[in-house]
């Protein structure tokens, strides 16, 4: 019979039955958690979850302040991840911004600030669409405006919200 003159041979096609398997219950795994993600945020609360991207000539941020611009009262200030050798903004990082209370789109604008408060750089990302008690994807990125050449230097900060890149897409996926 077949399986039974040769128990290696049986042992091996249960064992590649059984790998076979294995891929597809991870990917299932993997798209069962990825759906829901999008619809809800665990804890029932409307958020944004932000990537704030930066170039390397942002440099030295003390503080990353988050403001909806269309209801000013909710903000957001910490202390953005760093390089521990150099001090310098990492170049993405991610953070969760509640926005309770609030429906519709909404407009973010992302500053870094340095040592004294100064803004360093500043960007915003328009159209987030938001969904009540639940979770929605958005991406910034900071730059600082670079003067033209021959110009007087100022202070670094773009008025134009970051040109040169410094405004974001929205991606509420």
């Amino acid at each position: 019979m077949i399986g039974e003159t040769n128990g290696q041979a049986c042992g091996t096609m249960r064992a590649m039955r059984t790998l076979a398997k294995v891929p597809c219950m991870a990917a299932l795994a993997f798209l069962t958690g990825m759906g829901a993600f999008p619809a809800c945020s665990s804890d029932g609360k409307t958020v944004v979850a932000l990537t704030i991207n930066s170039d390397d000539t942002v440099g030295m941020v003390d503080q990353i302040l988050i403001t909806v611009v269309e209801k000013p009262t909710v903000m957001k200030m910490f202390a953005p991840n760093k390089n521990p050798d150099s001090g310098v903004i990492v170049p993405s990082f991610f953070t969760r911004l509640e926005v309770e209370g609030l429906t519709g789109e909404i407009t973010l604008k992302v500053d870094a600030l340095g040592v004294g408060g100064a803004v360093i750089a500043t960007a915003t990302v328009e159209k987030v669409e938001l969904r009540e008690h639940g979770a929605v994807a958005a991406r910034v990125n900071l730059t600082t405006k670079k003067p033209d050449a021959g110009a007087p230097a100022d202070s670094g900060a773009g008025d134009d919200g970051g040109a040169d890149g410094g405004a974001g897409d929205a991606e509420t996926d």
